[in-house]
């Protein structure tokens, strides 16, 4: 006698098993369909939070780069004020120090002139040598006449005007002479001021330090 399948039951129980197995079989698929889901949407949050972590460090890094390139333009800006107060000080500190010096110098020439000049302490000290020669020449003529015996009325006359004119003419020496020790101090001033030269900043050094 063959053997029936318990599958070739066709009866109520049958159905109902294949009601459950259709069942299960959804189930099955619905689950499957809830976890790819799932794991798509995790993959999505992940993408998302892997892109704002990006952008976020992006922008971290942006605003860092940002901050080091106003400090850096600061830095810059400040060694820039710094070396060209540098310069000015050192700039306005020579030309006062030239200034001094150039006032001294000057003091001294005008001294000179006021010494060696017309009016000056050499030509009266000259003058006051010139008189006392005069005095001295006919007092010594007059008692040398007195003493040979040759003194008289017309001979004494003459003496005076002799050494008058001695003396004129050396007067006249001594006015050649203040007049080129004169002119001399007045070239030599003349020299000096000609050779004084302005010191400016070193606009080398400057740009040097704006380059580096």
């Amino acid at each position: 006698m063959a053997t029936r399948s318990a599958w070739a039951y066709t009866g109520p129980q049958s159905a109902a098993n294949k009601a459950s197995l259709q069942r299960s079989k959804q189930y099955t698929a619905s689950v499957v369909a809830r976890q790819a889901a799932n794991r798509q949407a995790a993959s999505l949050a992940a993408q998302q939070s892997a892109a704002r972590k990006a952008s976020t460090q992006g922008s971290y890094a942006g605003l860092v780069a940002s901050i080091n390139r106003d400090r850096a333009a600061a830095s810059q800006a400040k060694q820039t004020r710094s070396v060209i107060s540098s310069i000015s000080r050192g700039s306005a500190q020579a030309r006062q120090a030239n200034v001094a010096r150039q006032s001294r110098i000057e003091g001294m020439y005008d001294e000179m002139l006021k010494s060696v000049g017309r009016g000056g302490a050499f030509e009266k000290a000259g003058l006051a040598d010139i008189e006392e020669a005069r005095t001295t020449g006919v007092g010594e003529e007059t008692q040398s006449m007195i003493s040979s015996g040759t003194y008289g009325t017309t001979t004494a006359a003459g003496i005076p005007g002799k050494h008058r004119k001695i003396a004129t003419q050396a007067r006249l020496k001594l006015e050649d002479v203040v007049a080129q020790r004169e002119l001399g101090v007045k070239q030599q001033k003349a020299g000096f001021l000609e050779r004084i030269e302005d010191t400016y900043p070193d606009y080398s050094q400057l740009l040097s330090s704006l380059a580096r």
